[in-house]
């Protein structure tokens, strides 16, 4: 060895050099004096390997008397095809070289056995004077870990941990004979003795499982080891205060415990005890310690495996009792695996299932489409595809599913077979016709604002053709018929509104505070004179009922479409009762679970003695266009505003009806605060100007209304049909032009977008926007640039509104 300290040198050396740089006598005396007063094998030679003494040890491991050792050779003791390189090699290197082995020695009689041995060579300067062996017997050592090794691999094959431990201490007590062995694993600030294996309760070979639960601490001898992490050997128990004396173990005298760690992390105790003082020793202690390390990586394995079969279990209860229908099928489309939801669904027992074609539980018309979901051609990347079809049960009804796979391919692309999951969708299917239902209303109410945009663009022309031709016409018939022409078409402009209202919960007029007894009782006035005589009238109004903060045409509105149903409910006669009332929360709570409680409500209701109304059609009054009534004698539109309206102000609608017995709407309405109203500062007469006006609409007739009014009060006037013409009109002429008209909703190009362009032309320009939707111009109105002129409008407030916005120009 070109290193001499690359092996540990023997403790025997260390005492030997001490002895003898200590004392200093010959070397002769100090071979003499001291080989026999150390337990292990001592051989003292020359330089040429000759045999100077031998000590006790020697004669015992060899069987020869002491006095036969000096003039051997060493070979006699270990010969030479036993022989390693290590004692040879020392021959002829310089004092102070050490080296080890294991050997094969062989005695006078024949007989071998292992021996463990340690050179090392002394002498001074560069000289070697003799050579030191050292020997130890090491054939209980081999075979103790032949025997570690053997119980290693009995472990490595065992994985489930209840079986483990208890044949782990059950073979380290048939292996080397401990009076009991245990095994405690760590449980939060416990351990606690899994498996036990010995002289329990005063009889051989019982078993101990769970009887012992010890606090980790540094009371008892197990709970030590755990709380340190490090062995303890306790030779005579009786002089040992940590022994945990427990009953069953009352023989038990001498005792050795090891940690059991992984990652350095404790896990377990291995603990074993012997009936006798001194029962245990350091090599039992050395030997747990090497058990220990396989018995972790056993446990490490079961806890493993026990997770894997956990996982697996939990897979098998998900797959089993998922909420979708699992099944796999081969690449014929035959089902091989299905599990107990699609079983349960489709109420047949798996094995009616499992073996036939799965297309057979899928109605004939969507066979097709399902084939091609799962098998059909597919991007190795691509999600399944999903397709909505019937499944069929057992009974010969069908559920709604959605219907998705996926292929498992061999290496070569060749199909082996696909996994399909079949979702339930019946739900769903319900919830997607309640979003058809809402989209209908949605779609509906836009038709409606159509309708009344196109409405109010023909009333405006003849409202304004009519205002006009009064303000020139003489006095006499013409006017008189002009008049009856305007009243009409403002009666037209209040049908818009009740579109509008509809259409997008938009109503002229503002909010104002409405006295609810004056409001019910001038719509009844209204009313009686197109009530039948048969049907009495009844007021059942509280005195103190609360005011409202709302447009009073709303309620107006609402009343009259519920009056009307009930006169329509009663064709034989009856009563109609109109009333009001404050209605309490606690009251409110019981009619409406949810309602919002941040206000005091009142109750409107309107109840008749007719016919009532099935069940089946309560969820769809509120419909646009549903009636009950002959065709061509309702539009069906009566209740769906009321219901758009009474939304608007954040209430509810209540109906109890029953067949026969006629029904009863409850209009809850909260009370919001009221503001009181200013009154509005008297117009100015029109007054007429020089300045120059660009009218943009898409309605001939507009344009040309207003051209002929503005230009007899004297103003230059120009025209644009559509944005794009008046943005492309601005850009020429923007210095000489002072106010443009707008409208919003134009074919080509909006208003909207006309006027952020000439904005960006002209930044101090100046706007009225001539529009039937009020809501739609508020983004223009908020720049301070535009002002609103609503559609229909006549003459004078035509010429109002641009003489106010040109003089508020010029004040700017």
């Amino acid at each position: 060895m070109e290193n001499p300290t690359d092996v540990p040198e023997h403790p025997t050396f260390r005492f030997l050099t001490r002895r003898e740089e200590e004392e200093k006598p010959p070397a002769g005396e100090i071979a003499a004096s001291i080989i026999d007063s150390i337990g292990i094998g001592v051989i003292v030679m020359n330089a040429a390997g000759r045999v100077q003494s031998i000590n006790h040890k020697v004669a015992a491991l060899f069987g020869i008397g002491i006095e036969s050792g000096p003039g051997m050779s060493f070979e006699d003791f270990f010969p030479p095809p036993l022989l390693r390189d290590s004692f040879i090699s020392l021959l002829d290197v310089i004092p102070g070289h050490r080296t080890a082995s294991e050997e094969v020695a062989l005695t006078p009689r024949g007989e071998r056995f292992w021996a463990s041995v340690w050179f090392k060579s002394f002498g001074e300067g560069a000289e070697v004077e003799r050579i030191v062996a050292v020997i130890e017997d090491a054939s209980s050592t081999k075979k103790e870990f032949e025997l570690i090794d053997s119980i290693s691999r009995r472990l490595s094959s065992i994985l489930d941990l209840d079986r483990l431990l208890p044949e782990i201490v059950k073979l380290i007590k048939e292996s080397f004979g401990f009076y009991n062995v245990n095994i405690g694993l760590v449980e939060g600030d416990y351990v606690v003795v899994r498996a036990g294996y010995g002289g329990y309760w005063g009889k051989a070979d019982q078993e101990l499982k769970g009887e012992i639960k010890l606090r980790i601490s540094q009371e008892g001898i197990i709970g030590r080891v755990a709380a340190t992490n490090q062995p303890i050997l306790v030779p005579d128990a009786s002089k040992d205060p940590s022994f945990f004396y427990f009953p069953p173990l009352g023989e038990s005298i001498s005792e050795v415990a090891v940690p059991i760690s992984s990652k350095n992390r404790i896990i377990g105790v291995l603990d074993v005890q012997n009936n006798k003082v001194g029962g245990v020793t350091l090599n039992d202690l050395r030997i747990l310690s090497a058990l220990a390390s396989q018995i972790s990586v056993a446990i490490e394995n079961a806890s493993l495996w026990a997770e894997i079969r956990k996982s697996r279990e939990q897979y098998y209860e998900l797959y089993e009792k998922a909420p979708d229908m699992y099944h796999t099928v081969n690449r014929d489309g035959v089902v091989i695996r299905c599990n107990n939801t699609e079983a349960e669904a489709l109420g047949y027992p798996k094995e009616e299932i499992i073996g036939k074609p799965f297309l057979e539980f899928f109605d004939q018309q969507d066979r097709k489409k399902v084939w091609e979901a799962v098998f059909g051609e597919e991007s190795p990347s691509s999600s399944p595809r999903a397709v909505d079809a019937r499944r069929l049960r057992k009974d010969g009804t069908s559920v709604d599913v959605s219907v998705s796979g996926k292929v498992v391919r061999d290496a070569s692309g060749r199909t082996l077979s696909a996994g399909i999951v079949a979702k339930d969708i019946t739900e769903k299917k319900k919830l997607e016709q309640q979003v058809f239902h809402s989209q209908k209303m949605e779609s509906l109410g836009n038709l409606a604002g159509g309708i009344a945009h196109d409405f109010n663009n023909l009333l405006a022309s003849i409202l304004g053709f009519t205002s006009y031709l009064k303000t020139i016409a003489p006095e006499g018939e013409i006017k008189s018929c002009l008049n009856v022409i305007e009243e009409s078409i403002e009666r037209g402009t209040e049908i818009t509104d009740r579109l509008l209202s509809f259409s997008s919960a938009e109503a002229g007029g503002s909010n104002t505070r409405v006295d609810v007894p004056k409001i019910i009782e001038g719509t009844l006035a209204l009313l009686e004179r197109s009530i039948e005589k048969n049907i009495s009238i009844v007021r059942s109004i509280d005195p103190d009922v609360r005011s409202l903060r709302c447009n009073p045409g709303h309620i107006q509105q609402i009343l009259m479409n519920l009056c009307l149903n009930a006169r329509d409910a009663m064709p034989d006669g009856g009563t109609l009762t109109v009333g009001a009332r404050n209605i309490p929360k606690q009251e409110i709570v019981k009619l409406i679970p949810n309602a919002e409680l941040a206000f005091p409500f009142v109750g409107i209701f309107v109840r008749d003695t007719g016919i009532g109304i099935p069940p089946e059609n309560e969820i769809k009054i509120f419909e646009p266009f549903f009636t009950t009534k002959k065709k061509g004698s309702s539009t069906g539109l009566g209740l769906a505003v009321t219901y758009t309206l009474v939304k608007k102000y954040g209430g509810y609608i209540n109906l109890e009806s029953k067949v026969g017995s006629g029904s009863t709407f409850t209009i809850i309405l909260p009370v919001k605060k009221t503001t009181r109203m200013l009154s509005s500062p008297p117009r100015k007469r029109p007054t007429g100007g020089s300045e120059t006006i660009l009218i943009v609409d898409d309605e001939k007739t507009i344009r040309k209304f207003s051209n002929l009014a503005l230009i007899k009060q004297g103003y230059k006037v120009i025209e644009a049909e559509n944005g794009k013409e008046a943005v492309r009109i601005f850009e020429e002429r923007k210095d000489e032009i002072d106010l443009v008209i707008l409208d919003l909703v134009m074919p080509v190009m909006g208003g909207e977008e006309a006027f952020e362009r000439m904005i960006a032309l002209k930044p101090d320009s100046r706007f009225i926007i001539s529009t039937g939707f009020a809501s739609a111009a508020k983004n223009l109105l908020r720049t301070g640039k535009a002002v609103l002129l609503p559609k229909p409008y006549n003459v004078k407030q035509l010429c109002e509104s641009v003489r106010d916005t040109l003089d508020r120009k010029s004040r700017a």
